[in-house]
């Protein structure tokens, strides 16, 4: 029997928004397009027979004209090349809405699964091997649990799943109805050799006996909890037996790192802790905590630091109250030092606006600090 590779994908949320990212955001558009345009170049190098998008391909129905035409451009490379490919709609880019991407003629040549109950497995034969699809779009206004639907059929071959799903062993957030909440144990019951999940944004396998369940991640981090490497899988199907590989795939990551002001001794060594956290492809957040006896300039350590990232975000969030110049500063009988005793009274006894007085604190040590003529 000949080998079959099999690429699993998803939550590549193509014409995702980035208005957090400020200048950034619009390079960040062009991150996620470059990735899928890099999945695409991948499934042709490892020579992908069929390959699985669980859901979530855009992040929207209605994604702009640019953008579906970039995704046409990838998938019917693929198709030219002999790629055959599945898909299922996810919950950022559903189905029903009267206006989806998913409505055009164009997705007509794919294996798509789309309706909300499977009424039989789309069966294709690879390479002389039976591969059997099973997969649902899931309908967040009518929800009917799709499940027993795609239970496994009592014929030989490879049969592979497609859901977009939340798992409830996973905290990653709070699980509504629309997320089609399932554990572990139900999938497994389903018997499919491989499930290719969707909607968790990080990389996990579940594995039972010789079954699987997975998500493959999204291919681009879309907020700053979601760190580090993104990636696909490569399933590789010999002798009735399947592997499964990781492969990085990201062209940026995100990176959120949380400094301790009173491990470092300047703002030039703060400025060197910084730097070492990341490298020219990380979209940063550094976010700073702690004392120290030292005044913070936030806006020039962010130029300085900024060139040696992709984009940097500083977050100054030092407890101002114990910062040692404040210490000193108070007992002065100044105003400088009637001000600051006014803003410390001010951030213990009005906790709502504890953040505002505690950055107009900051902004004034800062001042006190290069005009040491206030009186």
């Amino acid at each position: 029997m000949s080998k079959l590779k099999i690429l699993h994908t998803g939550d590549i949320h193509l014409g995702s928004k980035f208005y957090f990212l400020e200048e950034y955001a619009q390079k960040r558009e062009e991150d996620f397009i470059q990735t899928f345009h890099r999945v695409c170049s991948l499934a042709l190098k490892e020579k992908i027979d069929l390959i699985l998008i669980a859901g979530d391909l855009f992040d929207s129905p209605h994604p702009s004209e640019s953008v579906f035409a970039e995704a046409k451009k990838g998938l019917d490379k693929l198709l030219e090349n002999g790629v055959q490919i599945s898909l299922i709609a996810g919950t950022h880019d559903d189905i029903i809405a009267s206006d989806s991407v998913y409505h055009d003629p164009y997705w007509e040549k794919f294996l798509f699964l789309k309706d909300p109950i499977l009424k039989d497995p789309i069966k294709i034969n690879i390479k002389a091997t039976p591969v059997f699809l099973y997969g649902v779009s899931y309908n967040t206004l009518d929800y009917q649990d799709p499940l027993p639907s795609l239970k496994r059929k009592e014929e030989e071959g490879l049969h592979l799943g497609l859901l977009h799903c939340s798992l409830k062993d996973s905290p990653e957030w709070k699980i509504m109805p629309k997320d089609l909440p399932c554990t572990p144990e139900d999938l497994f019951s389903l018997k499919l050799d491989y499930m290719a999940l969707g909607h968790y944004h990080n990389h996990r396998i579940h594995r039972e006996d010789e079954q699987y369940l997975s998500y493959s991640g999204s291919t681009e981090g879309k907020r700053f909890h979601e760190t580090g490497e993104r990636f696909v899988n490569i399933l590789t199907y010999e002798n009735e037996k399947l592997s499964i590989e990781q492969k990085s795939i990201q062209t940026k990551k995100m990176l959120s790192e949380t400094i301790d002001l009173t491990t470092v001794s300047s703002e030039q060594h703060l400025l060197k802790t910084i730097v070492a956290c990341g490298d020219a492809n990380h979209i940063a957040r550094i976010v700073l905590k702690g004392n120290a006896d030292w005044t913070l300039d936030l806006k020039h350590l962010e130029e300085k630091a900024r060139e040696h990232f992709a984009y940097l975000k500083i977050i100054d969030e030092v407890e101002i109250t114990s910062h040692i110049s404040t210490y000193h500063l108070e007992k002065e009988d100044t105003i400088r030092g009637l001000f600051i005793r006014k803003m410390q009274d001010k951030i213990i006894k009005d906790p709502e606006r504890k953040k505002i007085y505690q950055t107009a604190l900051k902004e004034a040590l800062f001042y006190f600090s290069k005009n040491q003529n206030v009186l």
